[in-house]
């Protein structure tokens, strides 16, 4: 919709024809019939228009109230377009947002009116109107709807017509009872809980709830229960958790009774008998003592023994006793050898202070070669004395002089001087024999027999005599030897002698390879026989100079040379050679093994053991090219085939490196390496490769599908033929995820591997959650809180004042001192927790001849022919017809009344 903003003057000329400016002053909100609200913005004096903070030159909506009579209930709103019509385009657009009456400012309506309803600011709405109904001298309100209203006077009891609509109940200062309109004016509470107190169902007396009975306070007195108000049982109570209540005593959560007994929460109205937990069996010669009832005879406290069987020095194992922590008291062994310690002392015993004392000794007595210099005891009576270095001594060597004492390098004295040998005789003496004098010269003896020279030339056989002289055997020089003459002979002093030469006589040197032999002096002066010297080297035909030996007259005789090559002059012979009678012979052979192309027909020898054959023209040949066939001999001698090639390969075989096989066909190798597919799903990485023969094949690497991965099953799984395999999802099988902090962990259907997530936020007694880590089953590992305020259940004779928490994830709490309690011993009053948190009461006795046992409260049973009962005070008298009879300072007063007690002035 298109507003357009009317001059300011224009819409007052318009409001002041609607009598706007001298109008009454009314009230929003009033119920005047004759007054109307027109809301906000206008004062009924004059007209108010606010444009806000909106921009005079922008187009806006404006509103202004019709002016209406009275008695008119239409209360229109005219808006600024229904004044503008006609002057924009000609289009509306109706408004009832917010209204379900009056009009839409289009010249429409949003809504009419009914049951009685008048349409205020585009609401239908009940109008207040005075109603006016007597029921008696009552009066009520009712709305232009017919509603009942405030109410002026109430209306009598009963009184309920068309008009005056409601009976008001009579229940001014009254909970409950009759409200004189047919009803009651309140129920009285049931049996209900006030926090820790039970209140009994209330009764209705007179207009008001009473309580039926006295109150009932839950509150217990025991530590380890937790008391509670029930609304229809009243009150109860339980065992708290980590507490015992054993004999109307608490007890927390392993407490021990005796040595071993302990509060089990598990069974916590009786001891349980403490498995395994360290406790004193009273036997000193045991440790490790525990509480034990796997080793029979019942449960026990029983340790492991041990036996006092080894004292220390001086000591004796004999009336030894155990300190019971393992250890033992041993006695001193007194007179039992022992060592002090002190190498200076012998025969050292055990005194009886336990110490061991012996003997003191000295050094002084050296031995050969030895000083008391340095000297140290050695604890048995004897000393070890230091060696005296250098010290003139006697070895008692004679082979030896300049003798001193020295070190043998372990500490003893040794006697020694420099050894000497006699190894150095004189002329004619032996050193076998050879006795030393002690000054390092020798005493030698002859050396009879020994050779010698006497220092003649014409002497030999030269020999030392007894007495250390040397005589020979005389010998003459007329024996001379050949080419040799005894005329100027000498004698050379071993029996032999030096001839001079006869030169020129003929003789004989011993030598088959010279000629012309004659007596003439040697190089060495002496005479010798020499001839011409010759050499067999001219052989014969089949001879050979090797092994030829000389005739001693200038010729030779030749050995035949064997298996020399020759010539016999027959061409059919090969290899011809020479043979032991230097005849030349060789081996016969035939010409009947003519080589390629050629025939045996018409062939000669050539005497080499080879012929010459003729060509074999048109026989089949081999012309050893591999890539020909029908090979033939040709004119030339020439073999030739007919060519082929290998450019076919089978699947899998390739031409490079194909060979022909001679007869038209080819072997191709395989194409190695190359991919192909042996249509085996359960082959991988298939490849062409030789096989049988070489043949090329494909063939790829075989496997199985046995190794299925996480969350996965071999069972129906199958080969992908690239060696991977495809396993089924093993859905709900057991499988770990990684996470520590999910449990239940299970495969899923796309193979995944996830558990129940959970936090650890839930610690236990006396733990926290910081620093807290998943287990992966559930659970979590919490540390312990000393700072945690879980101490809640002392024992009974304990406080939570003070109570925390420990490092054990135990807890400490103080003594509950002067708290009551019962210490299970009748012949006790006044039970109490002491610092000790233990429960002791005033010890009392009961001096009744008849039955002297206390009843736990300071007073005494009484047996009686009617049954026992229990004296109120010591001083009662036991009747053993009636029982008990207050004794008072007048007398004997009768038995009391139950609920009174006895005094020393009567039953009260």
């Amino acid at each position: 919709m298109t507003h357009r903003l009317l001059p300011v003057f224009a819409v007052l000329s318009i409001l002041s024809a609607c009598g706007g400016g001298t109008g009454p002053t009314l009230e929003p909100g009033s119920s005047d019939p004759n007054r109307r609200d027109y809301g906000e913005g206008y004062d009924y004096g004059r007209p108010e228009f606010n444009f806000g903070d909106r921009d005079t030159d922008a187009e806006t909506d404006m509103v202004a109230e019709e002016a209406v009579s009275p008695d008119s209930h239409d209360n229109d709103i005219l808006d600024i377009d229904e004044i503008t019509q006609g002057r924009d385009d000609g289009i509306c657009e109706p408004n009832c947002q917010g209204r379900n009456c009056g009009g839409d400012g289009c010249g429409g309506t949003c809504g009419e009116c009914d049951g009685g309803k008048i349409c205020i600011e585009g609401v239908c709405t009940c109008e207040p109107k005075h109603h006016k109904d007597c029921c008696g001298d009552n009066v009520c309100w009712f709305d232009s709807c017919g509603q009942a209203g405030e109410v002026v006077a109430e209306c009598r009891a009963g009184c309920a017509n068309a008009r005056c609509k409601n009976c008001v109940p009579q229940c001014d200062g009254k909970e409950c009872g009759p409200d004189q309109c047919g009803g009651e004016c309140g129920d009285c509470p049931g049996s209900r809980c006030d926090g820790l107190t039970f209140l009994l169902a209330e009764k209705c007396a007179e207009g008001s709830c009473v309580p039926s009975g006295p109150e009932e306070n839950c509150e217990g007195w025991l530590v380890c229960t937790d008391n509670y108000c029930d609304p229809v049982r009243g009150c109860l109570e339980r065992i708290k958790k980590n507490y015992c209540l054993i004999d109307l005593v608490c007890h927390r959560a392993q407490a021990t009774q005796g040595k071993c007994l302990v509060c089990d929460p598990a069974h916590p109205t009786e001891w349980s008998f403490n498995e395994g937990h360290p406790c004193d069996d009273g036997n000193t010669c045991s440790v490790n003592d525990q509480c034990r009832s796997d080793l029979g005879g019942g449960p026990q406290c029983i340790g492991t023994r041990y036996s006092c069987d080894a004292p220390g020095p001086c000591e004796t194992a004999e009336g030894a006793t155990c300190n019971g922590d393992g250890t033992c008291t041993y006695r001193a062994s007194v007179g039992v050898r022992c060592d002090d310690g002190d190498p200076c002392t012998i025969n050292d015993v055990c005194q009886a202070d336990k110490s061991c004392r012996g003997s003191t000794y000295q050094c002084d007595s050296p031995g050969f070669c030895q000083t008391k210099v340095g000297a140290i005891c050695n604890g048995d009576g004897t000393c070890t004395y230091q060696v005296d270095v250098g010290a003139a001594c006697n070895d008692k060597n004679l082979c030896t002089f300049n003798d001193v004492c020295m070190d043998d390098g372990f500490g003893n004295g040794i006697c020694a001087g420099t050894a000497y040998e006699c190894e150095t005789p004189g002329f004619c003496e032996k050193a076998e024999g050879a006795t030393c004098k002690g000054d390092g010269t020798c005493n030698y003896p002859a050396d009879a027999g020994a050779p010698c020279d006497d220092g003649l030339a014409c002497t030999h056989g030269d020999k030392c005599l007894d007495n250390k002289s040397c005589v020979g055997t005389f010998y003459m020089c007329d024996d001379p030897p050949e080419c040799a003459t005894a005329e100027g002979a000498t004698c050379n002093g071993d029996g032999t002698c030096n001839y001079p030469v006869e030169q020129g006589k003929a003789c004989n040197d011993s030598n088959p390879c010279t000629t012309g032999d004659h007596c003439q002096e040697g190089q060495d002066g002496l005479p010798v026989c020499l001839g011409t010297l010759y050499e067999c080297d001219s052989p014969g035909f089949c001879e050979t100079s090797v092994g030829a030996t000389c005739n001693g007259d200038g010729t030779c005789n030749y050995p035949a040379d064997i298996d020399r090559v020759c010539d016999d002059g027959d061409p059919c012979t090969y290899g011809d050679n020479c043979r032991p009678n230097k005849m030349c012979l060789g081996t016969s052979y035939s010409c009947d093994e003519p080589g390629f192309c050629e025939t045996a027909d018409g062939a000669i020898c050539n005497g080499d053991g080879t012929c010459t054959y003729e060509i074999a023209v048109w026989e089949s040949c081999d012309d050893g090219d591999a890539c020909t066939f029908d090979d033939m001999c040709q004119l030339d001698g020439s073999c030739e085939g007919v060519d082929y090639s290998c450019d076919n390969p089978p699947y899998c075989g390739t031409v490079v490196g194909a060979t022909c096989n001679g007869d038209g066909t080819c072997k191709y190798p395989p194409d190695s390496e190359a991919e192909c597919d042996d249509h085996d799903p359960c082959t991988w990485d298939d490849k062409c490769k030789a096989g049988a023969g070489g043949v090329p094949v494909c063939q790829g690497f075989f496997y199985t599908c046995s190794l299925p991965g996480a969350c996965e099953t071999a069972v129906g799984a199958m080969c992908n033929g690239d060696g991977t395999c495809y396993y089924p999802p093993n859905t709900d099988a057991p499988c770990d995820d990684g996470e520590l902090c999910t449990y239940n962990d299970t495969c899923k259907h796309d193979k995944t591997c996830s558990g129940v997530a959970y936090t650890c936020e839930d610690p236990g007694f006396c733990e926290t959650a910081a620093g807290a880590a998943c287990l992966g089953n559930g659970d979590c590992l919490y540390q312990p809180d000393p700072a945690a305020a879980d101490c809640d259940a002392p024992g009974y004779c304990e406080t939570m004042v003070g109570a925390k928490c420990l490092e054990d994830r135990s807890c400490s709490y103080p003594p509950a001192v002067g708290r009551p309690c019962n210490d299970a011993n009748m012949c006790t009053h006044s039970d109490a927790c002491d610092a000790n948190k233990q429960c002791t009461g005033t010890v009392y006795q009961c001096k009744n001849r008849l039955n002297p046992d206390c009843n736990g409260n300071g007073g005494c049973y009484c047996l009686h022919e009617s049954g026992s009962s229990v004296c109120d005070d010591r001083s009662d008298v036991c009747d053993p017809e009636i029982g008990c009879i207050c004794s008072t300072k007048w007398g004997a007063a009768g038995p009391c009344p139950e609920g009174r007690k006895c005094r020393r002035i009567g039953c009260l």
